[in-house]
């Protein structure tokens, strides 16, 4: 199933329900200025105006027009550790996770 999702979300240009990174954000051992740039994504997918779900897609270089290019990331991020990041600088909570699947042969 999450395959599929990637498949599909891989062919979509950047929007407000999307946005491709080629590379993990520096959160483990960041300072605040590189926690502060994946809050800034979070926020931004949040806020915007959309029907449906909204993805920040790591580990994939936008291509446009063509599909999403799989590059994979190095490094993980904990669910637990990023929640308790951004609910202690965002007021209501947020509803989102943060996921790592394998796909293409490379943690994304």
């Amino acid at each position: 199933m999450i395959t599929d999702l990637l498949n599909s979300l891989r062919y979509k240009s950047e929007g407000t329900d999307i946005d491709f990174k080629a590379e993990q954000y520096r959160f483990v051992n960041g300072t605040e200025q590189s926690k502060a740039e994946m809050l800034k994504d979070i926020l931004a997918v949040a806020n915007a105006w959309r029907e449906g779900t909204g993805y920040i897609l790591i580990g994939f270089r936008d291509r446009r027009p063509h599909p999403a290019q799989t590059v994979g990331i190095t490094s993980s991020i904990d669910d637990a550790s990023l929640q308790q990041f951004v609910h202690g600088k965002v007021k209501p909570k947020l509803r989102f996770s943060y996921e790592e699947h394998l796909y293409e042969g490379k943690t994304v």
